[in-house]
């Protein structure tokens, strides 16, 4: 899956990724950079690429440093 023009990752570490967000907006009302660091281990190169991708995805919605649940959350 293509998250940026640098960084892809494959269809099945995409859609894990995805799923922990989820779970974590479903029980917190937000997500940062910091919060998706700690939930997968990965460098701030990795996650703000993948958090804009999950905007435009509309998975989430950034509302200032922070993204909060988008149309999308629940969907596929």
């Amino acid at each position: 899956m293509r998250v940026s023009a640098d960084l892809s990752l494959a269809r099945e570490h995409h859609a894990a990724l995805v799923e922990k967000v989820r779970t974590h907006l479903r029980s917190s009302p937000q997500i940062d950079v910091q919060a998706l660091k700690a939930l997968t281990g990965l460098s701030r190169k990795f996650v703000v690429p993948f958090l804009e991708h999950l905007d435009r995805l509309g998975i989430t919605r950034r509302q200032g440093e922070v993204r909060v649940a988008g149309p999308k959350l629940h969907g596929t």
